[in-house]
């Protein structure tokens, strides 16, 4: 299952995905030209609850996230 979350202006975002599991996380921005580029950044899970990841951007942007898990 993928999910897309569309963020604006922020630094850091949690995802709240209460899956119990560690998704795949993929952060895109803007490339300047109209599309996104898959970025590299800091990706904290939760591994005693899995419940929460948390992105850590490095600076203040927005774009989207996409994460999967398997059911």
């Amino acid at each position: 299952v993928n999910r897309v979350m569309d963020f604006s202006n922020i630094s850091t975002i949690v995802i709240n995905h209460n899956i119990g599991g560690i998704p795949q996380v993929q952060t895109w921005l803007p490339d300047g030209s109209g599309g996104y580029t898959d970025a590299s950044v800091d990706i904290d899970h939760d591994w005693d609850t899995m419940l929460t990841s948390t992105v850590n951007i490095g600076e203040i942007s927005t774009g989207k996230l996409i994460y999967t898990f398997n059911n």
